[in-house]
């Protein structure tokens, strides 16, 4: 009797074993809370609905998340608090940590906070098998999950923009996934055919909902392709597909006067 008890509870514990180790926290599901040991700059939060958060996973010995940064505080001075709550964790010593953010002072200008014993980190990181960071999560105005990667992934800006600004569809965007892999491939091996043919298959499935992929043809033709003329024709026709949609125009207009790339 022992023994088949033994054996019973050895299965049973297998089993929880594989539902939890299947249990992977993705996008679209609800964002966990925080458990925080001390706020290092910035107040005291929380996520609630109503509004949008990127909370990043970073530590002061990890180069690429020194390097991130500098964008971080970007993104968070450009929306603002009021639209944009940027949150950076860490697992390491508060001591260390402190010394750090002290040390950056203007620079890493977001909230920062220090993890109770890893309790956070294994909520969101290791429940996403996030295996390094940085590691970046934005969550939308429902707390729900929109993004989990690395906020230097192409990807990272656009999808915060869209989600702060309600445009973003998770399911459009989970369906067309692969095939806006295949216009990163195809760009990045200078296949401006294949590319622009991926390109405009979106935007004809639907111009509202890729129109961030009309953005990119007209910002590839012009600076990778380095094709002006062809750029700012594409342009006009942008102009007037979407002359009603101030997003579009908006982001138009940002990306030929601030865009580092574009003389």
């Amino acid at each position: 009797m022992r023994l088949r008890t033994m054996l019973s509870t050895i299965v049973c514990l297998s089993l929880a074993s594989s539902v939890m180790a299947a249990d992977k926290l993705e996008v679209g599901h609800a964002a966990p809370g925080l458990d925080i040991e001390e706020w290092v700059k910035g107040s005291e939060t929380s996520i609630t609905n109503g509004s949008v958060y990127v909370v990043e996973f970073w530590a002061t010995w990890c180069a690429p998340c020194r390097k991130a940064i500098p964008h971080l505080t970007k993104l968070q001075d450009y929306y603002g608090d009021d639209e944009l709550k940027v949150i950076g964790v860490s697992t390491e010593e508060l001591d260390t940590v402190k010394t750090f953010v002290k040390r950056q002072g203007e620079r890493m200008n977001y909230t920062v906070a220090v993890d109770r014993r890893g309790a956070t980190e294994r909520a969101w990181t290791r429940a996403a098998k996030l295996d390094g960071i940085p590691a970046a999560f934005i969550i939308d105005r429902n707390g729900k999950i929109q993004f989990i990667g690395n906020p230097h992934d192409d990807e990272f800006d656009m999808t915060l923009d869209l989600v702060i600004n309600g445009r973003f569809d998770a399911k459009l965007a989970a369906e067309s996934k692969s095939q806006r892999e295949s216009i990163r491939n195809a760009r990045k091996m200078k296949n401006w055919r294949m590319a622009t043919r991926l390109m405009d298959d979106l935007i004809d499935t639907d111009a509202y909902a890729f129109a961030p992929v009309a953005l990119s043809k007209f910002e590839m033709m012009l600076v990778d392709m380095n094709d002006q003329v062809g750029a700012y024709k594409y342009a006009e026709q942008l102009l007037e597909k979407y002359s009603t949609d101030a997003w579009v125009l908006g982001r138009l207009a940002r990306t030929i006067a601030t865009s580092p790339a574009i003389p």
